[in-house]
């Protein structure tokens, strides 16, 4: 009885590798963006703020070479706002969504004001803590994620909300083409 139990593990131990040496091995399709393309613009931000970095390369961390970076920064009495946008393009779905579960969206709690979904991604989360909010998502090779500081009458979730749509829109057009 041991041994037929034995068997039927090394029969799923050796499926299991068989899917993940075929998962990781899956090439993205080609794309006619990069990174940089799905990347908020300065223009629709409100008024004030000033960019700090970028649009440009991502500065490194997860995954150098195919990521891009833009951030935002405004002055206000006694604080600093900052707008942060990435968006990474990783070699295929499955190492993006191994990238999402583990380096995404884990800066907080749930925030259960935030109501937009997109109707898109794979995956997405919006958490926050004391210092801002951060909202990840995953369309399938593409990891974004959009962080901000929350100042309520400054900058707050509605004004997040907005960006995120068009951060949302923007990549779920070029994704299309």
């Amino acid at each position: 009885m041991v041994r037929g139990h034995k068997q039927k593990a090394l029969v799923i131990l050796g499926v299991s590798l068989a899917l993940l040496v075929a998962s990781c091995s899956e090439s993205s399709v080609p794309r006619n963006f990069t990174p940089l393309d799905t990347l908020i613009l300065y223009s629709n931000l409100p008024s004030g703020w000033k960019t700090t970095y970028g649009p440009g390369p991502g500065r490194g961390g997860i995954r150098k070479g195919n990521n891009a970076a833009v951030t935002f920064s405004r002055e206000i009495p006694g604080d600093v706002l900052v707008i942060s946008h990435e968006s990474f393009r990783f070699p295929n779905s499955y190492t993006a969504q191994l990238s999402y579960e583990r380096d995404f969206g884990n800066y907080g709690q749930p925030n259960s004001a935030w109501t937009f979904r997109s109707k898109v991604a794979d995956e997405q989360k919006l958490t926050c803590s004391e210092r801002g909010c951060w909202w990840a998502a995953r369309y399938q090779e593409y990891v974004v994620n959009l962080g901000a500081t929350i100042r309520q009458g400054e900058f707050d979730l509605s004004d997040m909300e907005r960006l995120v749509r068009i951060a949302d829109d923007k990549i779920t057009r070029l994704m299309r083409q």
